[in-house]
């Protein structure tokens, strides 16, 4: 009887060691861009107990020991987050779009005529100088037929930047802090050759998280864009 106890309790103790050295819970969820909206493929998504990555669906699972487990997502192109995770909720994340991530974005929407979407990356003071419509018509009339434009994102650094303000008088000096200059290389092919043109931009987070820039258009001499 005794030896009967003892190998109970030596399985008791044996099981109670393996269920705390295994996940508790096994969470699910998709990670969206603030950019886009539309899923990500390639954002790592990380635990106290395990790993995980996106599928083109934007879709992850990954194993945790609690309800409301505290993940960490991050990928190129994206800022690092951290979010809770819930056990019985649908886990949809929504991670911001860096500033290499969004100058990438937006010339991808440029090259492929998407100028109402560019103009989301306008600051928003910059609409004292520029109308939505002047923009997306400037756009449309950019690029001939059969220009591609790419871009190459060089470097990124962060510091206090004021914008001039415009000579027209139509929007003053603004002055930011941790704004984000963003070195970059153009790549615009057209019948067969492609120039390269060196630039770069400053962006700055707006209070939807955006990292959006200033145009030239409307009020030049103003920065690069």
């Amino acid at each position: 009887m005794r030896r009967s106890l003892a190998v109970l309790g030596t399985l008791l103790v044996f099981a109670a060691g393996c269920s705390s050295s295994s996940p508790r819970f096994f969470f699910h969820g998709v990670v969206l861009s603030n950019l886009t909206h539309a899923p990500l493929l390639g954002i790592d998504v990380s635990t106290s107990e395990g790993k995980s990555t996106t599928k083109a669906d934007g879709s992850f699972a990954v194993n945790g020991k609690n309800d409301g487990e505290r993940a960490t997502f991050q990928g190129s192109g994206y800022e690092r987050a951290i979010f809770a995770l819930s056990r019985s909720g649908s886990n949809s994340v929504v991670v911001r779009a860096d500033p290499k991530g969004t100058e990438i974005q937006e010339v991808v929407w440029e090259d492929q005529g998407a100028w109402d979407k560019a103009w989301t990356l306008v600051y928003p003071d910059a609409h004292a100088y520029v109308t939505e419509s002047e923009f997306l018509q400037a756009g449309r009339s950019l690029y001939g037929s059969g220009e591609r434009i790419r871009v190459v994102v060089n470097s990124v650094s962060y510091d206090d930047w004021t914008f001039p303000g415009c000579p027209n008088g139509k929007l003053g000096r603004r002055s930011f802090t941790h704004a984000a200059r963003v070195d970059v290389t153009y790549l615009v092919t057209a019948g067969g050759k492609e120039k390269r043109i060196r630039s770069y931009v400053h962006r700055v987070e707006t209070t939807t998280g955006l990292w959006a820039a200033f145009p030239t258009l409307g009020c030049p001499p103003g920065p690069t864009v």
